[in-house]
């Protein structure tokens, strides 16, 4: 299974990569044996602010979420992840890039539990795309006659 932004595709995101000054992140992220660190979820946070809008001087994808939300003639299905979704995003690419490919080329793999690293539903390991309440449930108080 490979994750991705929707309606992000490969050549946005090198553009992106190519205009950011610091990719460090991805390096450590490689080599996340515990879990993903702050300063780390922050970079990320603005590598895909940028993703979805380069000019923007917002850092907190949650804000620019909302921002788009506002926008006339936004589709719903290109709003940026809530920032609970990237977390468990991270953890699911995590998990993937480096735990099990770093381990390519091992006879032995030893692995972490999946359930720690965002995703559920053991046996069949399913990702936990957010760790929000769903909005439907969440927001009954606002729907009324």
């Amino acid at each position: 299974m490979v994750l991705s932004f929707a309606t992000r595709g490969k050549k946005l995101a090198w553009q992106t990569w190519n205009a950011f000054d610091d990719v460090t992140t991805f390096y450590t992220l490689g080599d996340a044996r515990r879990d993903i660190d702050d300063e780390a979820m922050a970079m990320l946070e603005c590598i895909t602010v940028l993703l979805y809008d380069r000019t923007s001087d917002v850092d907190n994808i949650d804000q620019m979420r909302q921002h788009h939300f506002t926008k006339r003639g936004f589709s719903m299905e290109c709003l940026p992840p809530t920032k609970a979704a990237l977390v468990q995003h991270t953890k699911t690419a995590v998990y993937q890039a480096g735990h099990i490919w770093g381990q390519t080329f091992k006879a032995t793999s030893a692995l972490p539990s999946p359930g720690d690293w965002g995703w559920t539903d053991p046996p069949e390991w399913k990702p936990l795309w957010t760790t929000l309440h769903e909005a439907s449930i969440s927001s009954r108080e606002l729907l009324c006659c």
